[in-house]
């Protein structure tokens, strides 16, 4: 099973949304255009950590900046 919950910010940050997803799905994992630190990733973290879940380690991955100019290049 797929399940894709989009944010195209991190303000206002949806964490009902999240927790919701989480509650559904074996795996979760965040992928971000920016940095892995403070970002997308730390938020989905941080949410689920603050509710209680118990925390399995999930990846985050990052497009830098740097990474999307060299491929529009």
């Amino acid at each position: 099973m797929s399940v894709e919950l989009h944010a195209s910010s991190l303000k206002p940050f949806d964490g009902e949304a999240v927790r919701a997803l989480a509650a559904r799905v074996p795996l979760l994992f965040s992928i971000e255009n920016g940095t892995v630190l403070g970002g997308l990733g730390s938020a989905v973290a941080e949410t689920l950590a603050s509710a209680g879940a118990s925390l399995k380690p999930s990846p985050t991955i990052a497009v830098t900046t740097r990474a999307a100019e060299l491929k529009a290049a």
